[in-house]
């Protein structure tokens, strides 16, 4: 990516390279710095503390196809809950337990578990009547004990555990399915490029939140190589603020 120390150009995966004296990367920091920078133009220190960067992703994702939408009781619109952000630990004592079984390398049989709807907000995701719940499951390590690795059984062990926790606040949600697809956090690397599976491009630990990221003293956006500057979650603020890492990126990039 870099002739020089500098940006000079970006190359895509067919081989064909886009000049570009400024590049805004969303890709996690260490696909970018590792993976698109000669690594003769970083320092070695920088080089070292890109690599530590832990990733350790935990998150998988169940999307159902579903003939209508749920019935819920006890809410007063349903329709208005589904369509936001539903969440099923009630306590953070269960949280905890759900990632109790991560740390050692193992898939909660009670994961976290949040959902949504999004087809009642946006009825073009779906048919004429039908709708797709989005469920985000925790916690579901990318590396698994023993050397398992995320197969169609597991993968399977996964989707009827996320289904059961739904069940127990919709009792009548499995009649409503009419298929599922499930991505775990080695799928999401795979079709997305997230090392590891990182939907947050790096565990929000207390070494890697706000100014810490991506590495200490390189919280600003902009990379040693000039020209270059990182745009995505991987970057302060992080995660929780949709856009803002790339919003703050653009805004050094144009000084």
């Amino acid at each position: 990516m870099s002739r020089e120390s500098r940006c000079a150009m970006m190359p895509l995966a067919n081989g064909d390279e886009i000049n570009a004296p400024v590049v805004i990367s969303t890709v996690d920091p260490a696909r970018t710095m590792l993976g698109m920078v000669d690594p003769v133009w970083l320092d070695p220190e920088f080089l070292h503390a890109v690599r530590q960067i832990k990733m350790r992703g935990c998150t998988a994702f169940v999307m159902y196809a579903l003939d209508a939408v749920p019935e819920v009781t006890g809410l007063p619109d349903p329709k208005a809950a589904l369509a936001s952000m539903v969440t099923l630990t009630p306590t953070t004592d269960a949280l905890e337990r759900s990632y109790d079984a991560a740390k050692y390398g193992r898939l909660s049989e009670h994961p976290h578990v949040e959902f949504t709807i999004p087809s009642l907000r946006w009825p073009r995701l779906a048919p004429e009547g039908k709708h797709v719940l989005v469920a985000r499951a925790q916690y579901a390590p990318y590396s698994l004990a023993d050397g398992a690795t995320w197969d169609g059984p597991r993968s399977s062990t996964l989707t009827d555990c996320v289904t059961s926790v739904i069940a127990r606040a919709i009792p009548r949600f499995a009649n409503h399915i009419l298929g599922c697809a499930v991505m775990t956090p080695v799928d999401l690397e795979r079709k997305f490029g997230l090392t590891e599976g990182a939907v947050t491009q790096g565990e929000i630990t207390l070494d890697q939140i706000l100014f810490m990221r991506p590495v200490a003293g390189w919280g600003r956006h902009a990379m040693p190589v000039d020209g270059l500057y990182l745009g995505g979650s991987g970057a302060h603020p992080g995660p929780g603020i949709l856009g803002g890492a790339g919003w703050l990126a653009a805004k050094r990039a144009l000084k």
